[in-house]
């Protein structure tokens, strides 16, 4: 759920259920640095995809990177629930033309993959070894402190940006508003008045 509230009152004037905004936003960010990191790279774009994590989040990433006109040779898909890996995979079947494969581990697909999407929420951390990722982070790729080496998997992970739903938010809100089809609930405070 995401609450917005009006800047000069404080009050909330939306409640929005916002999966597919949040999940739309982290796409569309993780889309924009993989670009990025590509272009650091001198252009290239990784071939082969992998997705750690295989719920929304994952599915919306690839329709980002493929409505940017990314292609790939293959996918690869690894959750911690073989039911989940199933789901993803069997949609990215339908979707795209690149074959797709289940890792059992996420050590295979981080090492079988050059582009590697972050989706997932697991409590308790299931990639652990540091020395996969030793070879900089997007921020000091994007800052210029780092370059982008070309024999080692690009990472990135599009998570951390929340406060950003704010503002998709207030965007989707306002084209609700200006299109008449805004749900309003009368009444909702039981007093506005401050001091009664």
């Amino acid at each position: 759920m995401l609450i917005l509230n009006d800047p000069a009152t404080g009050y909330p004037i939306a409640c929005l259920e916002s999966s597919i905004i949040s999940a739309v936003r982290t796409a569309a960010s993780a889309a924009l640095a993989a670009d990025r990191l590509a272009a650091a790279r001198g252009g290239a774009r990784p071939r082969r995809l992998g997705f750690v994590g295989a719920g929304l989040i994952a599915r919306f990433a690839h329709t980002y990177l493929t409505g940017n006109g990314w292609e790939f040779d293959e996918i690869g898909v690894h959750d911690l629930l073989d039911e989940h890996s199933a789901g993803l995979a069997s949609y990215l079947r339908r979707a795209d033309s690149a074959p797709v494969r289940v890792h059992n581990s996420a050590e295979s697909l981080i090492k079988d993959a050059d582009l590697i999407v972050f989706a997932t929420v697991a409590g308790e951390p299931h990639v652990e070894e540091p020395s996969w990722f030793a070879h900089g982070t997007l921020f000091d790729v994007l800052a210029g402190k780092a370059a982008v080496p070309a024999d080692q998997p690009v990472v990135f992970s599009p998570f951390g940006l929340g406060v950003l739903d704010l503002g998709v938010g207030r965007f989707v809100y306002d084209r609700v508003v200006a299109a008449g089809q805004l749900d309003v609930v009368e009444d909702f405070y039981a007093e506005l008045e401050r001091y009664g």
